[in-house]
């Protein structure tokens, strides 16, 4: 089991990460044009126009979404277990 220190540091970093992707949501907030439907929140529409720019940046630069995707997801969850102390 992880020292407290440990869980406490990647609490910590999870709330740094969270709080870069609020800016950045922030950020397209003020580029974004179209008004959510009484079905989605702004967050929603942000979120997957945020994702769409990381797909057209994949196929830009010829990476793998589905592949970094994939490594993401073991990233988060890696990060998830840390932070709960479940190393």
């Amino acid at each position: 089991m992880p020292k407290a220190s440990a869980v406490k540091a990647a609490k910590k970093e999870i709330r740094r990460r969270s709080s870069l992707v609020s800016a950045m949501l922030e950020y397209r907030l003020t580029l974004f044009q179209e008004k959510p439907t009484a079905a989605e929140s702004t967050d929603d529409i942000l979120v997957t126009d945020l994702l769409a720019d990381i797909r057209h940046f994949c196929d830009d630069h010829e990476l793998d979404f589905g592949e970094l995707d994939r490594r993401a997801c073991g990233c988060y969850l890696k990060e998830i277990r840390r932070a709960l102390g479940v190393a």
